[in-house]
Formats: structure tokens, C-alpha cells, sequence
């Protein structure tokens, strides 16, 4: 979160993690891989065009944000705030996509320490989206205020519309001119979403969450700059004792993040399975990088600049 999107970084990133869509390395049209199908509603007149038919592409007079659509997020209650709550009058949008995932994705996608992606995962992507920005979060982070303002120039709802088979509809006023591009405007498009390009589950963020909120280290080089801390690091230094030490706060807890919102996906249950997967792949592994993909991080080495990847 707040790390590199240097392309040396990215390319064993991607290859660490799953997207729904994945670019189709000659035309740069996104094509699906854990998304069956998508539709795609834009307002009459926009300049846009389907190319592919998983993607459909419809002109519509006008799209309306639905009232219990989740808007923007109550940094203090942690709770989300709806777009009937947030806006006073009807609030139209140039598009809507509709993603639905494939029926068996929540059967079959594993996070690397054996925990099963849930709906609690995207939901966290989501709240993430917001309370960095929200100066009531105890993870505050004014460097990330830029950013956020201009998501919210655009955003305005996305709302859970099947929990399994997982569908998901997004509001905006952003639009790629190819339909299939408008896709990726949700960037929660992967199992969990993306933090600067990097898929994160909701343990295996708890204890680098625990470490901010606490001020021993940050997320972000601006951040750790302001505090004067380490800049936190999921795969070596001296901010993996930190983060160790948060995790068996967490376990010993039973830590649910945001439980206002998070306690009606998360059981009590699943905390304690999740959080005794962490620490066996911690013990294993020696580090709290785990993602979805073809490949996992078997140890890092940051003095000589090398990583070692294992199917």
C-alpha cells in the first residue's frame, strides 16, 4: 500500500496475484479471467464502442445511482455512508458496469496460506478506498488526500448485488471509450481489489493496519518521512517483528477490522482460521506477503535486489 508501481516491482507482482481481467498484450482490450461476463450502460451520445462479446455495451437516456448504493464511508462510525444519505437530490452518472464473477470463484480461490477468499475481501478493498483519506481513521494519511479527492470526482456508488455468484455494480462519471476497458474503472476487478497495484486480503492487512494506527510505521514513504519511521516493508526488514507483534495481538483479540461494517462478514471463526494461517506462513516463510496467483513469494532478499518465486 503506498509502495512502487515501478514496472521491475510489478512484473513479479502480477505474477504473484489473480485479476479478474487480465490486458490482451496486443490490443490492451482488458479480457476476462475471473469475471464471466460484464455490462457495461452508458449514457446516450458518449463515445464508446464493444469490441469483444463478453463485454455488452448499452446506450441508455440516463442512469440513475441507486439510493442504497454505498457512496462514501463514515471514517468515525465505520459504517458506510449511501448515496440516498449522501445526496440530496437524484444523482445521475455517465456509466454503470455490472461485473459478475464466475459462479465458482469463492469454491476455488485460495489465498497462499490456504485461507478461502470471501466477500469480507472485497468489502475491505472498499472501505480502503475511503478511510486512509478520512482525517476521524486512525490510519490517516494526508498524503493520500490527492488521490482520494480525485476518485471522489468521479465516483459516485457500487453496490453488492449478489453475494454468491458475486455480482457487483459501479457508478461513475469516468469512461474508457472501449466498452471492455470500462471494466478495470472498478479496481476492485481482482478478488480483493488493489492497494498502488498489489492484492491484499483482509488478515494479512490487519497487522501492517495495526502498525499504522499504532505510529510505528507507515504505509507510505510520506507518511513515514512525517513520523519518522520505517516505511513498512511486507517481505523483509525490521518491520516484520512489528508486524508479528501486531498479528498475535490480533489472534489473541480474535481482531475483526471495522466491525460495524466487517462483523456481518467476518464470524469469529473465520477470524481465528485466517489469523492461524498467517502465522503458519509467517513461520514458514519468514514474511506476510500473501497473495492468489501462479506464484508465491518464497523469500526476498533486499540488499542483493533478488526474489524467489515458486509455482
Amino acid at each position: 500500500i503506498g509502495g512502487s508501481n515501478w514496472v521491475y516491482d510489478m512484473m513479479p507482482i502480477r505474477g504473484m496475484q489473480t485479476a479478474a481481467t487480465v490486458p490482451d498484450p496486443f490490443t490492451g482490450l482488458q479480457l476476462p479471467l475471473r469475471v464471466e461476463r460484464a455490462d457495461v450502460f452508458v449514457r446516450e451520445g458518449l463515445p464508446v464502442e464493444q469490441n469483444l462479446a463478453w463485454a455488452t455495451l448499452e446506450f441508455v437516456p440516463e442512469i440513475v445511482v441507486p439510493d442504497d448504493a454505498w457512496a462514501d464511508w463514515d471514517a468515525e462510525n465505520q459504517v458506510f455512508i449511501t448515496a440516498g444519505e449522501k445526496f440530496t437530490e437524484t444523482e445521475k452518472v455517465e456509466s454503470k458496469v455490472v461485473m459478475y464473477y464466475e459462479e465458482d470463484f469463492f469454491d476455488k480461490m485460495k489465498w497462499h496460506d490456504g485461507s478461502p477468499v470471501t466477500l469480507a475481501d472485497f468489502v475491505m478493498f472498499m472501505i480502503m478506498q475511503f478511510d486512509f483519506a478520512k482525517e476521524a481513521s486512525p490510519i490517516y494519511d494526508e498524503a493520500q488526500v490527492p488521490n482520494f479527492e480525485t476518485f471522489m470526482d468521479a465516483f459516485r456508488g457500487w453496490r453488492i448485488v449478489s453475494e454468491d455468484p458475486l455480482v457487483i455494480e459501479y457508478y461513475t462519471n469516468a469512461y474508457q471509450l472501449d466498452a471492455e476497458n470500462n471494466v478495470t474503472n472498478f479496481r476492485a476487478a481482482n478478488p480483493t481489489g488493489y492497494f498502488n497495484g498489489v492484492e491484499v486480503s483482509w488478515h494479512a492487512l490487519v497487522p501492517g493496519w495495526r502498525v499504522e494506527a499504532a505510529g510505528e510505521a507507515a504505509f507510505s514513504a510520506d507518511k513515514a518521512d512525517a513520523l519518522e519511521v520505517e516505511w513498512m516493508s511486507y517481505i523483509a526488514g525490521p518491520t516484520l517483528e512489528l508486524l508479528k507483534a501486531k498479528l498475535d495481538e490480533a489472534e489473541e483479540e480474535g481482531f475483526i477490522p471495522y466491525e460495524p461494517t466487517l462483523g456481518a462478514y467476518i464470524t469469529a471463526a473465520e477470524a481465528e482460521a485466517r489469523y492461524a494461517n498467517l502465522q503458519e506462513w509467517y513461520r514458514r516463510y519468514g514474511h506476510f506477503w500473501v497473495n492468489t496467483g501462479p506464484f508465491f513469494l518464497q523469500k526476498a532478499f533486499p540488499v542483493e535486489g533478488t526474489i524467489i518465486m515458486r509455482h
